[in-house]
């Protein structure tokens, strides 16, 4: 079998398109006597003759067509893709693609987006947001994603490179409404006889607040337990019970009176927010120049 050389097939396209040896070296930079050898190599491999030689011009045999066929998409694809990694290190175009859970969604991604699409507006962006942080993970595992992001805790798997970030407090907060004081700090015990308000079971999220219960000798039962952070805000908003969120999340609702934040004698632990990509030689110059707007602006930490 032929080794496969780029270079006999550049010589092939090149003749193929201008119909002359002489003007496919002139277009490659190379000797006429180094494109008809490429030509040649090939002739000899293919035990077929790929060009008929005329007085003016170099024209393509039956089997040159059909082999031509094939080339000229291979090296469409091969320009295209120059052109296209040449403008992507530029920022001039191509897709910035992250997932990630709500918590790093509002907190982190929302701003720094505002932040990159004024250096970059002709950038495209697909972002996939909500479930958990396993899930937003498995869109950077199938390759639907470049950059994932989640919240600890969190083991990041060897085959990926992961950066913790800001820190998020988490609190408990009820209904403007809701009959429960807001200076007086609770307890974990005094706290669980309250409905209780929280994010899924196979959420890392539940994993935590159980444990902060269990550690204060108490016994952790939610009266709802519920799939997204919207809900759980709307849930307590309405008086339903005290909910259990990250405070970044219902910042906005405190400020405006329309929940207010329980005291705890012991807080909830924070949860640090974490990006992921693939360890990889190529990193798209988007994601990497989102990335640095992170870091920059204190979202992650190197």
């Amino acid at each position: 079998m032929l080794d496969f050389n780029m270079e006999y097939y550049r010589a092939f396209y090149y003749v193929a398109q201008l119909k002359s040896i002489s003007k496919a070296a002139q277009a490659l930079y190379i000797s006429q006597p180094a494109v008809s050898q490429a030509i040649q190599k090939l002739e000899q491999y293919f035990d077929t003759k790929l060009f008929s030689r005329k007085s003016r011009s170099t024209e393509l045999t039956p089997a040159g067509r059909l082999l031509f066929t094939h080339v000229q998409n291979a090296f469409t694809a091969f320009l295209h893709g120059e052109k296209e990694l040449i403008q992507a290190k530029e920022h001039s175009i191509g897709t910035l693609s992250v997932s990630a859970t709500e918590t790093p969604l509002h907190s982190v991604i929302l701003p720094a987006l505002e932040i990159f699409r004024k250096r970059y507006p002709a950038a495209k962006i697909r972002l996939y947001s909500g479930g958990s942080t396993a899930s937003s993970l498995e869109r950077l595992h199938t390759g639907e994603t470049e950059l994932a992001m989640g919240v600890t805790p969190f083991s990041c798997p060897d085959e990926y490179t992961c950066f913790q970030g800001t820190a998020i407090p988490v609190v408990a907060v009820a209904g403007k409404d809701y009959q429960v004081s807001e200076n007086d700090p609770l307890t974990a015990l005094e706290l669980s006889r309250y409905p209780i308000i929280c994010p899924g079971k196979d959420s890392s999220a539940f994993e935590q607040i159980s444990r902060w219960f269990m550690e204060q000798g108490t016994i952790f039962e939610p009266a709802y337990s519920v799939q997204t952070t919207s809900a759980i805000e709307k849930l307590t908003e309405n008086n339903y019970g005290i909910g259990i969120l990250p405070e970044p999340l219902i910042r906005r609702r405190l400020n405006q009176g329309k929940l207010k934040k329980i005291t705890l004698k012991t807080p909830f632990p924070e949860r640090n927010i974490i990006a992921m990509h693939k360890n990889q030689l190529f990193m798209h110059p988007l994601c990497e120049a989102f990335l640095n707007i992170l870091f920059e602006h204190h979202y992650l930490v190197r």
